[in-house]
């Protein structure tokens, strides 16, 4: 599990889970992953 604010790392993610005032709102599969190497800082 990795938690981040940013979008860019988010896209390595096999899943993301969006949160709002704790609680689920948005749960995605990630079907274009990106490698480490591919993302922009």
């Amino acid at each position: 599990m990795l938690i981040t604010h940013n979008a860019g790392i988010a896209a390595m993610a096999d899943r993301v889970i969006r949160l709002s005032d704790g609680r689920i709102v948005d749960i995605r599969a990630n079907a274009t992953k990106q490698a480490a190497r591919e993302l922009s800082w």
